[in-house]
């Protein structure tokens, strides 16, 4: 990942964030609305993102859809064993194992992976796609736990050492803490498309009670999807401690 890119991302969400909830406090209550998330903060950005299959492309635009249907997006998991691996029911990294190198790439890899597949399958309406994300990503849905590390169930944040394995102090960086962002933000992007209100279940578990796991390391990837979690839940756990995320980063900066 090229750091310069990185740090402008993290300053950049940092002000988006800052300025989000710089006016007022918390919805108490939801909105009836359209598009728009039931519970949001008074400051408010001027556009929001679509439900994906809202707008379906047409022309070069699904040329382009259709080349990545029938490519790389639409069959990774048959051209690279990382992505068969990527979150599966039977893949589950601990210890030294979760570090980049050592086994812990599939989960950041398929995170990428999933948010462009699960999105393409519902701006195209195409149940190759669909089918194929639903079978992967239920996985990570139905073993989310309150006792989990964000989406990665099988570990126990009041377990010492899992914590630690998965922050890495020594390693790369508290990267698995990123690496959960992206798997954040692709079920956003499924739940957005397929309103199962399990998808928003899984969300606002993860995010919620031990909310300092959002920001912790390179886990700023994870305020995203945090914050569409409080959007569209109105858990106020979630939803203050991405406020005094974004208070702080706009004090530091």
């Amino acid at each position: 990942m090229n750091r310069k890119i990185l740090i402008a991302s993290l300053v950049i969400g940092a002000g988006l964030f800052a300025l989000q909830f710089s006016v007022g406090g918390l919805e108490d209550k939801p909105e009836k609305v359209n598009y728009a998330r039931p519970f949001e903060p008074p400051t408010r950005p001027a556009f929001i993102p679509l439900p994906p299959g809202q707008v379906e492309p047409e022309g070069w635009l699904r040329d382009w859809c259709i080349a990545a249907r029938d490519g790389y997006t639409g069959h990774a998991d048959e051209i690279h064993e990382a992505f068969l691996q990527a979150w599966a029911a039977d893949y589950k990294m601990t210890g030294e194992k979760l570090q980049w190198p050592h086994g812990g790439w599939p989960y950041e890899g398929g995170g990428y992976w999933f948010d462009g597949l699960v999105r393409l399958g519902y701006v195209l309406h195409d149940n190759f796609l669909l089918k194929k994300a639903k079978l992967r990503l239920d996985v990570v849905v139905n073993n989310v736990n309150d006792t989990g590390i964000l989406f990665m169930g099988w570990l126990n944040k009041n377990n010492p050492d899992d914590v630690k394995a998965a922050a890495n102090p020594a390693g790369d960086g508290e990267w698995t803490f990123w690496a959960n962002g992206l798997m954040g933000r692709t079920l956003a992007g499924y739940y957005a498309g397929a309103g199962d209100k399990r998808i928003l279940k899984a969300l606002e578990i993860a995010y919620s009670g031990n909310p300092d796991l959002i920001s912790m390391g390179w886990s700023f990837s994870n305020v995203y999807p945090a914050f569409e979690t409080y959007a569209l839940t109105g858990n106020k756990e979630i939803g203050r401690h991405n406020y005094l995320i974004g208070r702080e980063r706009r004090l530091s900066t």
